[in-house]
């Protein structure tokens, strides 16, 4: 038994050192998506309130997270030219979490009928899948998944805690070792993993699914633990999404889709994610906006299908859970771990890095299935063909990783390539316009744009793309049709596009860049405020900042300060807006106004951002009390 167990020990070290060998060729890739957006305040880091402030500052929700954007901070010093490093960091930690996921799985199967040579067997086979496949690729070098990853660090942590101090008798009087164990498991596991990413917060459904399906029956006492560290926790956080329901239906503003549509279209993404893990359907990647919207139960037909097949699952799996174990644990683990970003709140519905946690589920199924199939042949001949026809499956697996890994590392290879396969997805053909834009080549960034206004008619992005992009390049792009644009503007769908595009317009028509006037810039403001959202919250804000950015870089200050304070009434949660509303109010002599504002964002600041900004709080009192004495 020593000799298995050090076989495939060993096994496992090969395979990890397989992985890494596998994802070596796509660490030279690039940032891509919101890498650059999340990670570039890295390079004001200088001292520990900056590295305050991007912790608790750099992720706009309520709960931030503070231990992944921790980890970023330990490799600040390699921003941005060490992009090859983090990408590397992000290699070493999935293969952290393939390891851990070979311990769970070794300890989920101690309650199974199955001997210890087959127990080692399904562990070395899920390990290998699960590390190895190709839909992981996206979350591992894609930089900022890294949070994805933390999560599931921790989240495999507690788990494995939890399973420790399940094993023991917990009816003794020294039970104490277990309950310690499991509580750990679930606090300190469940706490870390959701400062690391919101959905660590699954860890709770996680433990649940497994007591459901592969543990045995649970004690009075057991019960009693559960109420405080699964049922309570369970319970406020329903009680929270109940309660905010309404910030969550309003974010639906800035989507051109439904809560019910987005639900609709979940239950056929769920189906594509398993097509891809278990038939390794050859359309991996980052970016699927272009996936077509469910707008009914039968537009597409086949939504009616999937939402019956997803509906029922559920209570299947809990029926037939005594008699089918693994499998109701794979459908509940997977519907689990996809139930935060794959239902109600107005994310983009289709991710493959959803899927890193949850896809441990099925892969269990698949490789006790796939270990189990040949057992049902009796002729030797077809034993053998079953097991070479499973053997080549398995070894097809790394093969189209390591494709897709090199495809992540030649970058303008990669950018091509979405955009030729995703004509109608935003973000493949915003990220080869934008790549080709960094390499200088302003024409086919022009291709580019020429083919969003074509095909996104309704968004004033591509638009405002080209203008800003006529405005760098004036001798080797053409100028938009003005009259046009304007149109688009005062009738077309504000989208993120446009507030990138408006930052460039701002400073080539500052700096006289741009045969776009003043005058003609201000009215494109005027257009876009005047459109009065349903939900001012999303994008105006941003409009509302951009606008006051623009009358600062016409040192317009008053003016700056006054629409400054309108996007803070929209988002008033931003110190260093705050701050600027300050510096602005210095800059055009308005001392009382200055330090109406300080007094401002000495109340409203949170005892953490006082500590945080303390210093730059006191520079600014000291600089409204040297400019009062300097007065006559």
């Amino acid at each position: 038994m020593k000799k298995i167990h050090l076989i495939h020990g060993l096994a496992i070290w090969i395979l990890l050192a397989i992985g890494l060998s596998i994802y070596w060729p796509g660490l030279s890739g690039h940032l891509l998506l919101d890498d650059e957006a999340n990670l570039s305040p890295l390079a004001d880091i200088e001292n520990w309130a900056d590295i305050g402030q991007f912790i608790t500052e750099s992720v706009t929700t309520n709960l931030g997270r503070p231990l992944s954007l921790a980890s970023f901070v330990l490799q600040a010093h390699q921003w941005p030219f060490g992009i090859w490093e983090f990408k590397y960091t992000n290699v070493l930690i999935h293969l952290l979490n393939a390891s851990l996921v070979a311990w769970l799985i070794w300890l989920l199967t101690h309650w199974t009928p199955l001997s210890q040579p087959r127990r080692l067997l399904l562990t070395t086979l899920t390990f290998t899948l699960w590390c190895l496949h190709p839909l992981q690729v996206s979350t591992v070098l894609y930089v900022v998944q890294r949070m994805t990853e933390f999560a599931t660090l921790f989240t495999l942590l507690g788990l494995i805690t939890y399973l420790k101090g399940r094993q023991l008798n917990l009816d003794t009087p020294h039970s104490y070792r277990g309950w310690l164990l499991m509580s750990l498991g679930i606090g300190l596991g469940g706490i870390l993993a959701t400062l690391s990413k919101e959905n660590g917060i699954l860890l709770i459904l996680y433990v649940l699914v497994i007591e459901l399906t592969l543990l045995p029956s649970r004690s009075r006492a057991w019960h009693r633990w559960a109420t405080v560290f699964l049922y309570a926790p369970l319970t406020i956080l329903i009680t929270y999404f109940a309660l905010h329901m309404p910030q969550f239906l309003a974010s639906y503003a800035i989507r051109d889709f439904t809560l019910v549509e987005r639900l609709l279209t979940e239950t056929r993404i769920l189906f594509d994610y398993l097509g891809k893990l278990i038939l390794l359907k050859q359309d991996f990647g980052l970016f699927f906006d272009d996936y077509p919207i469910s707008h009914s139960l039968l537009n597409p037909p086949t939504t009616l299908l999937t939402t019956l097949l997803i509906l029922a699952a559920p209570p299947l799996a809990l029926k037939f859970r005594k008699r089918w174990p693994l499998l109701s644990f794979a459908i509940l683990w997977f519907l689990a771990g996809h139930l935060l970003e794959s239902t109600f709140i107005a994310l983009v519905p289709y991710f493959e890095h959803r899927n890193y946690l949850p896809i441990l589920g099925p892969l269990l199924a698949l490789s006790c299935g796939l270990l189990a199939l040949p057992g049902y042949f009796s002729s030797s001949l077809l034993r053998k063909i079953t097991i070479s026809l499973i053997a080549m499956g398995i070894l097809s697996v790394p093969v189209l990783t390591w494709l897709q890994t090199s495809l992540w590392g030649q970058p303008l290879v990669q950018a091509i390539w979405w955009a030729d396969q995703k004509p109608l997805s935003r973000f493949a053909q915003s990220h080869a316009a934008q790549f080709f834009d960094k390499i200088e080549d302003p024409k086919t960034v022009e291709d580019y744009y020429q083919h969003m206004v074509v095909n996104f008619p309704q968004d004033i992005g591509p638009y405002l793309l080209l203008t800003n992009l006529a405005c760098r390049y004036p001798k080797k792009v053409e100028f938009p049709n003005w009259p046009t644009v304007t149109e688009r503007i005062r009738t077309g769908n504000l989208d993120t596009a446009a507030i990138s595009a408006l930052r460039g317009i701002i400073y080539s028509v500052t700096y006289h860049r741009c045969q776009l006037t003043i005058p003609e810039l201000e009215a494109v403001f005027q257009l876009l405020l005047n459109k009065k959202p349903a939900h001012p919250n999303y994008y105006l804000d941003y409009v509302y900042f951009l606008y006051a950015t623009f009358w600062a870089q016409q040192r317009e200050y008053e003016k700056a300060v006054q629409w400054l304070e309108q996007s803070l009434q929209l988002k008033p949660n931003q110190p260093r807006l705050r701050l600027r509303q300050i510096d602005w109010s210095l800059e055009y002599g308005q001392l009382q106004q200055a330090q109406f504002y300080l007094d401002k964002a000495q109340a409203t600041f949170t005892p953490l951002q006082k500590k945080l900004y303390a210093q730059r709080l006191t520079e600014l009192s000291s600089a409204i009390q040297q400019a009062a004495s300097a007065s006559p």
